[in-house]
């Protein structure tokens, strides 16, 4: 059942911070290199939960298709990560203000909105 949970926290964080984080961490270096053959992604490993910014660079006549988890970029780990952690993560990773973070993950689906809180506008 964990990997399961894990799985949907792990779909539903790329999709809501996929953009943000390769837009923060994308490689200026690859890009004048590449150009246009570079394709950035948020993953998320299936063996250890682990979510890295990923630079592929597409492959063109006889060269090999190339992979690179960018060093620059954060990894976290979102197995069985509580709410507060979560928070952390997102304000951590993209500099974001704690109730911005909290109110993005609560829009998300990723966690809920305590008692009382504002974290999700009307």
């Amino acid at each position: 059942m964990g990997d399961i949970v894990n799985r949907d926290v792990a779909t539903k964080f790329e999709d809501e911070f996929g953009e943000d984080f390769i837009t923060k961490y994308r490689s200026p270096l690859l890009d004048r290199h590449f150009g246009a053959r570079v394709v950035y992604s948020l993953n998320v490993d299936d063996s250890n939960w682990e979510a890295h910014v990923v630079a592929t660079v597409l492959a063109t006549g006889d060269e090999a298709e190339e992979v690179f988890i960018l060093g620059q970029a954060p990894s976290y780990c979102l197995a069985d990560v509580d709410d507060y952690r979560l928070i952390e993560i997102v304000m951590e990773g993209l500099d974001m203000d704690e109730e911005e973070a909290g109110r993005r993950l609560v829009e998300a689906g990723l966690i809920t909105a305590p008692a009382g809180t504002e974290l999700v506008t009307p």
